[in-house]
Parts: structure tokens; sequence; C-alpha cells
């Protein structure tokens, strides 16, 4: 059975449809947004970022204010789109991170064959996966909180989950000593 949420709003949690695969409600980008600060969970692919950047202004959050963005892993449907935003970023905010576990970040700065395998069953919806120089990233060990401070109190820490990949994380968002979201 298939799970349709309409929401597009949660708290502070902003849910972007990312249209990916050509289709509607099947995968999502989540942005954390205090009213200051914002952070992308997830970018999807290359392809994605239009509609990121078009969700965030629909919302109402200045892509300037776009600290970073954290993938929860390295695939080219959720990270794949990380060195796309990074360029579409440097000229509005050039303070913007990949906020990546280490594991993660080698693999984001190897990605021909992670992107050559999915594209023989993914074809064109694979996007692109390019080189993501060291200056993009903000290295953040397994486990620990991002060096992202929210006006609202809240924190971020990549809690490393490997499971469906060895590099997996579920970025949670951490508002006195609460869990409020876990991706």
């Amino acid at each position: 059975m298939t799970i349709h949420r309409k929401e597009e709003k949660l708290g502070n949690v902003y849910i972007i449809d990312l249209g990916q695969f050509g289709l509607r409600s099947i995968t999502s980008a989540f942005c954390y947004y205090d009213g200051e600060k914002a952070l992308l969970f997830d970018t999807g692919t290359s392809d994605n970022v239009d509609a990121i950047l078009e969700s965030l202004e629909r919302f109402g959050i200045p892509a300037e204010r776009l600290a970073g963005v954290v993938p929860s892993h390295y695939h080219f449907d959720h990270g794949g789109g990380c060195c796309a935003l990074w360029r579409r970023m440097r000229e509005i905010n050039p303070g913007f991170r990949v906020y990546a576990g280490p594991l993660t970040k080698e693999k984001l700065q190897d990605p021909g064959h992670h992107i050559k395998g999915a594209s023989t069953t993914f074809g064109r919806f694979t996007g692109t996966m390019e080189y993501i120089p060291d200056e993009a990233f903000s290295p953040v060990p397994y486990d620990t909180y991002l060096p992202l401070d929210f006006n609202d109190g809240a924190r971020v820490l990549l809690l490393h989950t490997p499971g469906h990949t060895h590099d997996h994380c579920s970025p949670s968002v951490i508002i006195n000593g609460r869990c409020v979201f876990c991706f």
C-alpha cells in the first residue's frame, strides 16, 4: 500500500517533491528552516536542482539563507545533485557547503563507477555526477553535530545508520535534547 501525504510543511521542516523520474510524489528532499538559516537534506539527482530552488522560492525561503546540504548517502537519487547544487549556490551563497561524513565524501568525489552502474538501470533519469572539490565540503564525523547553530536552538546530528549503503546516515534535528526530525 502506498501512503501519500499532502503536507508541504511540518513545523520547520519543508517537504520538497523532487519530481524525480518525471513523476510526482515519488521522492522528496527536506529543508529545515528556522526563519534565518536553512539546511537541505538530500538533493535527488542533478536534474532536480531546479525543483529544489523553485520550491525554496515558493516556500519563501531565500536561497542565500541555505547554508548547505546533507546527503543521506552517495547514491545518484539522494546525493547525485550535490555538485550541481553547490555550483549553482556558489554565486548565491559562497558559504554553501556539502556536509558529509568521510565515506559519503569519498564516494561523492569519485562517482564514476556508481553513476555508470546506475545509468544502466535508470538511463537518463540518473542525471550527472561530477567530482566535488574539497572546498565544497564541510566534513562531519559520523555521530557528531554539524557545525551549524540555528536561531531556534536546533542542532543537526549526523547519525551513522549503515545498512542500505555503508555510508548511509540519518541526519536528525535535535532541539533541547529532543529529536524533532530524523531523515
